[in-house]
């Protein structure tokens, strides 16, 4: 793993009685406003949080099919979820859970959103994403057609359905909300990132890798990456990153926002000893 950046002046490296993160700029991408959770944390753990949402998140355009879908849930004997956002969506809908329905997560953080809004969940694959996913429920009896919703984001891979319908089950994927680009302006990016004000940057979703990468252009996402830690929230956003052609610094371990940030203060401790 390579080092951080230098601390800038009038930093310093944190000691024991400092806070973690010493006054780091850490960029937020994901889709909140300033004060929101992820940055929130950041900034408790003594980082300067820059927010640079790339995308917006957004209600289906067309809600019918998650609506109708939710209406007769009772009907599915699974129902997969690969983002909190669509966890979000879908308990935002859905009075009762319904008995009998079987709750699948893609990972911790996935599991977190549906445990607080007092959903089951029965399964969690070791191995997080949705190869990890597909193969924890290949363990279960779903080679007799199975009927499966999968509520999803308008931009998650197709692994998660294809991978169920090759194992026998009747998969019903619908869009239970949307991710679209947002208007963030590049110039105030890269008076951040000429400034020197970006130690490091989170990747809370594949789609936030991409949307910078377009925010920015090639050329300017991967020098931006040379100077700076890139820290992913889990594999498949890892795996985006390293599509770009950049190595992440840290994935987070749980991928959870709260393991975002423990993964941030761990790379910044590793490289200041």
């Amino acid at each position: 793993m390579r080092e951080g950046p230098a601390p800038r002046r009038g930093v310093g490296v944190p000691t024991v009685n400092e806070s973690p993160l010493g006054g780091r700029c850490v960029v937020v991408t994901r889709a909140e406003a300033a004060g929101g959770p992820l940055g929130a944390r950041l900034a408790a753990r003594g980082a300067v949080v820059r927010h640079w949402p790339v995308v917006r998140i957004l209600p289906p355009a067309d809600p019918g099919p998650l609506e109708k879908a939710l209406a007769s849930v009772a009907r599915y004997d699974w129902i997969v979820f690969s983002s909190p956002r669509a966890v979000d969506a879908v308990t935002d809908r859905v009075d009762r859970f319904p008995d009998g329905l079987r709750v699948a997560a893609v990972g911790d953080s996935t599991a977190e959103s549906l445990r607080a809004a007092s959903w089951p969940v029965d399964v969690t694959p070791k191995q997080f994403g949705g190869e990890g996913l597909v193969a924890a429920l290949a363990e279960h009896d779903l080679a007799h057609g199975a009927r499966i919703l999968f509520p999803a984001g308008s931009l998650a891979r197709s692994t998660i359905p294809d991978g169920l319908t090759g194992l026998g089950a009747q998969v019903d994927r619908v869009v239970a909300y949307e991710t679209t680009p947002s208007s963030l302006d590049k110039r105030v990016c890269v008076e951040d990132i000429e400034s020197g004000c970006v130690d490091a940057v989170t990747f809370a979703s594949p789609s936030t890798v991409v949307g910078l990468q377009r925010v920015l252009g090639k050329d300017t996402f991967g020098r931006m990456l040379e100077r700076s830690l890139a820290v992913a929230i889990g594999p498949t956003t890892a795996e985006a990153l390293e599509q770009t052609g950049v190595s992440p610094a840290a994935v987070a371990h749980p991928s959870t926002l709260d393991g975002l940030v423990d993964a941030v203060v761990t790379v910044f401790n590793e490289g200041s000893n």
